[in-house]
């Protein structure tokens, strides 16, 4: 094998750039920066601190530039803002209107005092300024502005090839920072969704895989325990709260039952109004599924009695939820499309948690047979009947506290 002989090395974090030997001075001061700027620009982490990096080397760049400024426009009203200028402890100098030409038609301009874009600029006796937008792709992300007020200072033509080309890594950059943000911005709200739906254990493997795009669509069948729980006398309630008040009592009542559901292993199917409906036993498989649920279902009714308290001291309205506990087959899992998503549960044991839950009344759970035929061993319970509208009485029990 042939040998390699290292010839040439260079320090990855110095200046790249070597000017050629026949450039004047200030050419190769001017190249110098421009070549640097994408590696100036590409380590700012904070969008504000980028935005005046920006503003800054225009000066270092066009140095018979007297100020400069940077215009981004907003995402949601399209308004342009004035993100950054310099000298920054100077008062900005920019017309709105000559930045706003500059996006509309793509174009970057030069203007001298004798032009007819000075109007704006009177008021600062500005002799020459130069506007460019910053494009990336298509889209006008804002504009960049500098100008003098030296008359024998006035831009020419190679100032403005400068400006574009700073224009043009500038808006790459900003582009880059956008859809960080974006992706910031969206890998929160999944984190903050899951946390919200999942217990730990599922949370974290859930997340790994919607990030790493494998997440498992589609439903699959199982055993699970569906547990729902839901304010009595909800209709009657809202109206005497208001909108308001009633928004401000399930701010209060929603964050402890859901942390107490996701606590014993329990995933928030849906919130219906005022019902929670959560599933044990999935999305992973739990052994101790229906006890998990019936501790739940006490510890639940055990926070609205805390919650009642604390709110009754502070003289605000309480409330009581019932709760009903099935179990059995059903279908689970993740349906959607790539446009939306949705952890389901479908199947009778739902729908017969839910005809328990409805004959509970504040302060009861009341499980199914199936349910109390496997967690009698550590509950305290007796009989209890619910009527209901198609399949008449459904026979269950009122568990009333776990065994010691």
């Amino acid at each position: 094998m042939a040998s390699m002989d290292i010839t040439e090395t260079m320090d990855a974090e110095a200046e790249v750039f070597a000017p050629p030997p026949a450039a004047t001075a200030d050419a190769v001061r001017r190249l110098a920066l421009l070549c640097e700027l994408p590696l100036q620009f590409g380590s700012e982490t904070d969008t504000r601190s980028l935005l005046q990096t920006i503003a800054s080397r225009l000066l270092d760049v066009i140095p018979q530039a007297g100020h400069a400024a940077v215009l981004v426009k907003d995402r949601a009203s399209g308004q342009l803002l004035l993100r950054a200028w310099a000298p920054d402890d100077d008062e900005p100098r920019v017309s709105l209107t000559s930045a706003q030409k500059a996006i509309d038609q793509r174009q970057a301009f030069v203007w001298r005092r004798e032009g007819d874009l000075t109007s704006s600029q009177s008021a600062y006796d500005i002799a020459s300024g130069m506007y460019a937008p910053l494009l990336w792709r298509g889209d006008a992300l804002g504009a960049v502005s500098v100008d003098t007020c030296e008359r024998a200072a006035s831009f020419a033509v190679e100032d403005l090839r400068l400006l574009m080309a700073i224009a043009q890594y500038a808006a790459m950059i900003l582009a880059s920072h956008a859809a960080q943000e974006d992706v910031r911005r969206h890998a929160e709200f999944t984190r903050r969704l899951f946390a919200s739906h999942f217990p730990a254990p599922a949370r974290e493997r859930l997340l790994r895989q919607a990030g790493e795009g494998t997440l498992v669509m589609g439903t699959r069948s199982s055993p699970v325990t569906v547990l729902i729980s839901d304010i009595r006398g909800f209709t009657k309630l809202t109206s005497r709260l208001g909108a308001r008040a009633t928004g401000d009592l399930l701010g209060e009542v929603f964050p402890r039952l859901v942390d107490v559901i996701l606590a014993h292993d329990g995933t928030i199917e849906r919130f219906a109004g005022d019902a929670i409906v959560a599933v044990f036993g999935s999305p992973d498989d739990d052994p101790r599924q229906h006890e998990n649920a019936v501790r739940a279902g006490l510890a639940m009714q055990a926070a609205m009695v805390e919650i009642g308290a604390a709110r009754a001291a502070r003289g605000r309205e309480t409330c009581g939820i019932g709760i009903g506990i099935d179990c059995g087959d059903v279908l689970h899992g993740f349906i959607g499309d790539a446009d939306r998503i949705q952890f389901a549960v479908v199947g009778e044991p739902a729908n017969r948690a839910s005809r328990f839950c409805d004959g509970a009344r504040a302060g009861e759970v009341i499980v199914s047979p199936e349910i109390h035929e496997r967690v009698f061993l550590v509950v305290h319970s007796k009989p209890a009947s619910v009527q209901t509208k198609h399949e008449g009485e459904l026979r269950g029990f009122q568990v009333t506290a776990m065994k010691a």
